[in-house]
């Protein structure tokens, strides 16, 4: 992600042809991701009805492409810093926590969403076995799922423009909200199909705060940011699973979805409140030299 960002910076800096915009990519990446993801359960559902060995064939395939990809690679010429690894350790913590409040914030917010995303990922399968879902159907719904992921985050930047960061940000926090209310209370596949609420906010959240937060760090320090943000994601999960699996197997199915209603209702709105009153003050502070100068 960093890598692909600091590229299309490069060529918009430098005026080489080839890119089609660090915001555009971004979103197109996330959005290429999430529909192979789509393609692969389409394809191990097919597959599975050979053999599982086939799916482990395609499997071991898919993870070598990878590895002969990145021979083809081409990072950005930059100068190699000589800061030490306790420089770079400070300047990146002053990034965050003194630097731009807007990068803290979205980094935040990207933690919450994903945490909620990791947690129904595990939680579709078995909720779909609860609702009799039959298991055949698993990878085709996984892949509708995924698809939908992906035509969010491609037209993510569309949606802001249109709707403008307070309504999307409003529209994304409600979105799951009401899917984990729907799996609850539903039954059968309407409460399958609310899972899709939970997927377009999924794909819009990706593409709006990656973008947020590359587009205010320096290209230095992208990489670092974005690893430190999925392992934060990560680690708290390890923490936090197994208390979602003592709660489905003690409390139940609905309980559990309801639990989770009530405890990221508040995180929610603890993350993007915030947030949004930083990103307003910034471009107060943008506008004031500009409405200075004129």
């Amino acid at each position: 992600l960093a890598l692909l960002y600091d590229t299309e910076v490069y060529l918009q800096r430098t005026g080489l042809p080839g890119g089609a915009g660090a915001s555009r990519s971004l979103s197109r990446l996330i959005s290429a991701e999430a529909a192979a993801s789509g393609m692969a359960g389409i394809a191990a559902s097919i597959l599975l009805l050979w053999s599982m060995d086939g799916v482990i064939i395609a499997q071991a395939i898919a993870g070598v492409l990878p590895v002969l990809l990145a021979w083809r690679l081409v990072e950005v010429p930059r100068t190699v810093s000589e800061a030490s690894h306790r420089d770079n350790l400070r300047e990146i913590v002053n990034l965050l926590l003194f630097g731009k409040p807007v990068v803290l914030w979205t980094a935040f917010a990207i933690s919450v969403f994903g945490l909620l995303a990791v947690y129904v990922f595990w939680i579709y399968q078995k909720y779909w076995e609860l609702q009799q879902v039959p298991l055949e159907w698993f990878g085709y719904i996984w892949a509708l799922f995924a698809l939908t992921v992906s035509l969010a985050a491609r037209y993510a930047g569309a949606l802001e423009a249109r709707l403008g960061t307070r309504g999307l940000l409003s529209i994304i926090a409600m979105l799951p909200l009401a899917g984990l209310l729907g799996m609850a209370l539903g039954a059968g596949w309407a409460g399958v199909m609310c899972g899709f609420l939970l997927q377009i906010s999924r794909g819009i959240s990706m593409s709006l705060f990656y973008e947020a937060l590359n587009s205010r760090v320096p290209g230095d320090f992208r990489a670092t940011v974005n690893s430190l943000v999925s392992l934060a994601v990560r680690a708290i999960f390890i923490v936090t699973g197994p208390l979602l699996g003592y709660a489905l197997d003690s409390l139940g199915m609905r309980s559990t979805l309801l639990l989770l209603v009530a405890i990221f209702a508040p995180l929610l709105a603890m993350v993007l409140v915030p947030l949004l009153l930083r990103i307003r003050r910034e471009q107060a502070d943008a506008a004031e030299p500009v409405a200075a100068a004129g």
